[in-house]
């Protein structure tokens, strides 16, 4: 512990040994001040290693939201619309304010569906995530693959550049004769 030599001064030597310091706050080590300190701060430490751990072990025995595929596998078997539905072949340009979309839709439903609604991420010019826009695609798209073009975001923030896009909604195409 070193102390400027006027303070050393003020202090017997056995009591500057004797010191616990912490923040400019001089308390001797046999205190009892020193003792509770030391106490609470063990307690403090051991809550949170508790805290801790027991998050670790709630979050690990949580059944994970996501299903669990091997790389080449099948998506699992489900009944919704969109789950059979990809967006595909993207590019983005950019023009008078406005973000301009080509994408591919993808429909391996065994009907038409009308009524797709998209939901695309969007970056700035760093390539860090701003925050994502959606848009309704009203035209059917039979089985199969279809070209869509006309997907449009106002740009919210200089050079922004569109991502990833997946479908969030969609509805039966209904037979109109």
């Amino acid at each position: 512990m070193s102390l400027e030599p006027d303070e050393a001064r003020r202090f017997p030597r056995w009591q500057l040994e004797n010191v616990w310091i912490r923040h400019v706050i001089a308390i001797p080590n046999g205190s009892s001040t020193a003792k509770l300190l030391k106490k609470n701060l063990m307690q403090n430490a051991i809550y949170q290693l508790a805290i801790g751990f027991g998050l670790v072990l709630y979050v690990a025995a949580s059944p994970s939201p996501f299903p669990i595929m091997a790389s080449n596998a099948e998506p699992v078997a489900s009944n919704r619309l969109i789950d059979k539905l990809l967006v595909t072949r993207l590019t983005w340009h950019r023009g008078g304010g406005l973000l301009y979309g080509e994408a591919t839709i993808v429909n391996r439903n065994p009907h038409s569906v009308s009524q797709v609604i998209i939901t695309c991420e969007m970056f700035d010019e760093r390539g860090n995530q701003i925050g994502s826009k959606s848009t309704a695609l009203l035209m059917p798209f039979p089985p199969g693959e279809t070209r869509v073009s006309g997907i449009e975001f106002p740009t919210t923030v200089r050079n922004m550049q569109g991502g990833a896009c997946q479908p969030v909604s969609a509805s039966v195409q209904s037979d109109v004769s």
